[in-house]
């Protein structure tokens, strides 16, 4: 039992995060998920609080208005970066040893 209680749970567009990964992990039982801010949810059951949003995401909060997540798990978000050559250089590389690998091989009979 996941015991949520004695947090100080901020009832906001980002809590249903918590919320979907709960739904889908329904083999993790929890008690206490209660708002306790803003004043207006203070008591409300999270599940309850972000019902109210009709598996649609606030306009304010939407990252690609019109394509916004309908509450059924079928959208994703990607991120597209450009990275200019010279910023490429600053980039962390894979650790390579230059050294040749050296093996010694032991027979056991």
């Amino acid at each position: 039992m996941l015991n949520l209680g004695d947090n100080p749970w901020v009832c906001d567009y980002n809590i249903h995060y918590l919320i979907y990964w709960l739904k889908h992990h329904p083999g993790v039982a929890y008690s206490g998920l209660i708002c306790t801010e803003p004043q207006e949810f203070r008591g409300w059951p999270v599940e309850n609080y972000v019902k109210t949003y009709n598996g649609e995401c606030p306009k304010d909060k939407d990252p690609q208005p019109g394509k916004g997540d309908t509450g059924q798990g079928q959208t994703a978000q990607v991120l597209v970066a450009e990275t200019e050559e010279a910023e490429m250089e600053l980039l962390p590389k894979p650790l390579r040893d230059p050294r040749p690998k050296k093996y010694e091989v032991t027979r056991l009979t």
